[in-house]
């Protein structure tokens, strides 16, 4: 609400009006941004860059409580969250991607890695671990298994390590 606010916020072409005070008990990307010694401190008016402007949207939802996150939204929130340092905005999306998202496990690993989530991570790795250890157990010829381990890690995985060591004992 434009009444209420102390700065725009300049996302591409569209401006959001927000209270310094508010977003700055939130980040501490803003509350450097606004309190400390930048001359951006001073505007009435800041452009930000390298954001979309309706992940910025949904992100200001969640951070005024509103109920923004869902599979579609969860990533560009997290992007904007991480970008400006918004703890409570990361934990809200990891929650939501551990309890309610209908997203892969592959993609939710995916955004684990990327926003360091470790308890969603947990969860992708317990998901994982079982039936790759069936799989151990069933291999059968070694280039069959080594091909099923390839596909499901990259070679910098702590698992390829583990599985090519398992492979050598079948």
């Amino acid at each position: 609400m434009k009444q209420f606010s102390d700065v725009t916020l300049k996302v591409k072409e569209r401006k959001f009006y927000i209270s310094k005070l508010y977003l700055s008990s939130q980040s501490p990307y803003f509350a450097t941004l606004f309190l400390g010694r930048f001359q951006e401190s001073e505007k009435s008016e800041i452009e930000l860059k390298d954001v979309n402007p309706q992940d910025f949207q949904y992100y200001l939802e969640v951070l005024h409580l509103e109920n923004a996150i869902d599979d579609d939204t969860v990533q560009g929130i997290l992007s904007v969250a991480d970008m400006f340092d918004t703890p409570k905005i990361v934990k809200k999306c990891e929650e939501f991607l551990v309890k309610e998202s209908k997203k892969g496990l592959k993609e939710k690993l995916e955004m684990a890695g990327s926003y360091r989530l470790e308890e969603l991570k947990k969860m992708c790795l317990n998901q994982i671990k079982f039936p790759m250890m069936a799989l151990c157990v069933d291999a059968s010829n070694k280039f069959g298994f080594s091909l099923k381990i390839e596909r499901k890690f990259d070679s910098s995985s702590p698992w390829i390590r583990v599985f090519r060591s398992l492979q050598k004992l079948l």
